[in-house]
């Protein structure tokens, strides 16, 4: 309880002047612990009653009078002496032992007004109020007299009505105010924490996606690294024994130029004896022809094999022209999907937008909501949602029927609407989550607002993603049959059925969410 309900006392006496029925000045008491006041009816003991609570600061209007001259003495009730004036002094006892008195008093003065004193000095209505606080004597709550019809009024009260009594009494009501800004204050205060707490577990699950996808860079950057040592090393490998056959020929070459003159020296020392040594002369010249068929012979090998290294450079060179062809042939093509996609897009946008700023219950696209965990799933993904892709998220089917008939109005291409309220779908079965490898399913490697799940729910089903096509053929034509789809795009449906091979217009939808990333950066 607080710490002026400490105080005890009790009324010592009261003197009276000119109050309701007691004329003059009256002094009334010392009281006792127990005081019994009898008496004939019209003698004064309710009066005694009235004087104690006007004494205490309760109002004229609970102590049978309208005004508080009605509260002064009078003989004749037609006549009201304007000068008369009337006061109650209380003389308040401490129960210390100390015997220490005080006293309050409450006059009525000739104009009507009221006057407070404590020990005779004049005070405040507030610094009235406070004193008897102090004492633990609190006039809201009447909790120093107990009137006829209190107690009967007291049992007939509900719980709620008690404690709204016991509060005042107790002055706990005076704290209630402050309470309940306190409990304001730890909601609050909890709300803030739950904010923080729930950011930091969304930093760390981004950390941890990051980390992933840095790792997944370093690593392909790594391949690439490795790729371009090994071409250059083939290439080098490649020239070195070109060079080597190069220098044996040469070498060949050289001995075969040493033997042919020394043919043409002996030819040239046998002149003179021509006619004489024709038959050696034959011998000779058949050594001459096959030096110099060698000679060609080796002549040719030798072209041969400088034909067949310019061969081997056109090749190589053919082989990067046709690459840089074929890679320029599909960047044309994928150019022009892309133009295509984005003409469609702007005038989509444009359409979603409007009805965005027509509708509140339009969401937005699927492509909007929604993003893979990894830049990998992205071609996947957008296989996997298909033509759900540009499927409109709505609150319910009011908002899907308005959005189709201000399309119908305008003359705008047909949409597909997913209203969150009323769609169909089928739970996500927690044993595709279980089946091991790299398959995961589709729902679970995008990241989207928990509020939109009934939607990515029934545009992602239980479709599987895998990195590999064996496995995605192992799991779409297993004993369970599941519609999976690689990170190529590969896409095996329930049925047995493939498809698969290049997409522009795919391509350049699974583009969309990365550059919906740079568009953010750049913000």
């Amino acid at each position: 309880m607080p710490a002026m309900m400490k105080t005890t006392g009790s009324i010592h006496r009261i003197e009276v002047e000119n109050f309701k029925s007691y004329k003059g000045h009256q002094v009334i008491g010392p009281f006792r612990n127990f005081t019994a006041i009898i008496g004939p009816n019209g003698s004064g003991k309710s009066n005694l009653m009235d004087a104690i609570s006007f004494v205490l600061g309760v109002r004229s209007m609970q102590l049978r009078g309208s005004q508080l001259k009605d509260l002064i003495y009078t003989e004749n009730d037609s006549v009201v002496n304007p000068l008369r004036r009337a006061y109650v002094k209380l003389v308040y006892r401490n129960g210390n032992g100390s015997g220490e008195e005080l006293t309050f008093t409450r006059t009525i003065t000739a104009a009507g007004s009221c006057e407070y004193r404590i020990n005779e000095r004049v005070a405040s209505w507030d610094d009235y109020n406070a004193k008897m606080k102090s004492l633990g004597i609190l006039l809201k709550a009447r909790n120093f007299l107990v009137f006829q019809g209190d107690v009967e009024s007291i049992a007939a009260k509900n719980p709620k009505e008690l404690t709204a009594m016991f509060e005042q009494i107790s002055g706990s009501e005076e704290l209630r105010k402050s309470y309940e800004e306190l409990e304001e204050q730890k909601k609050r205060a909890e709300e803030r924490t739950m904010l923080a707490y729930q950011k930091k577990r969304s930093m760390v699950s981004e950390r941890k996606q990051k980390k992933e996808q840095r790792d997944e860079a370093e690593k392909h950057l790594e391949l690439v690294k490795k790729l371009k040592e090994l071409r250059r090393e083939n290439y080098l490998f490649q020239l070195f024994h070109i060079d080597k056959d190069i220098g044996s020929l040469m070498a060949e070459i050289e001995t075969d130029n040493g033997d042919l003159r020394e043919v043409a020296k002996a030819q040239y020392g046998v002149e003179n004896a021509i006619k004489e040594k024709k038959k050696q002369q034959a011998v000779y010249m058949k050594k001459i022809l096959d030096a110099e068929r060698n000679i060609g012979r080796k002549k040719t090998d030798l072209d041969k094999k400088v034909n067949e290294m310019g061969h081997k450079k056109e090749a190589a060179r053919y082989d990067v022209l046709k690459a840089k062809v074929e890679d320029i042939d599909n960047q044309l093509r994928e150019a022009k999907a892309d133009r295509r996609e984005n003409e469609r897009d702007v005038k989509m946008n444009a359409a979603i937008e409007s009805l965005k700023r027509l509708f509140p219950g339009v969401r937005g696209r699927i492509t909007e909501l929604c993003r893979p965990t990894q830049r990998r799933y992205n071609l996947a993904v957008s296989i996997a949602l298909g033509r759900n892709m540009d499927a409109i998220v709505v609150d319910d089917e009011k908002t899907a029927r308005d959005c189709i008939q201000y399309l119908k109005e305008q003359r705008l291409s047909s949409m597909t609407f997913i209203p969150l309220q009323t769609i169909k779908i089928k739970p996500v079965q927690e044993r595709m989550r279980t089946l091991g490898g790299t398959s995961k399913l589709v729902i679970d490697v995008i990241q989207f607002d928990p509020a939109y799940e009934r939607a990515f729910i029934y545009a992602c089903g239980n479709t599987l993603v895998c990195d590999g096509l064996d496995e995605a053929k192992r799991l779409g034509w297993g004993p369970e049959r599941a519609k999976v789809v690689a990170l190529d795009g590969t896409l095996i449906h329930k049925s047995g059925m493939m498809t698969g091979g290049l997409s522009g217009g795919m391509e350049a939808k699974a583009q969309r969410w990365d550059d919906q990333a740079v568009e953010s950066m750049r913000n």
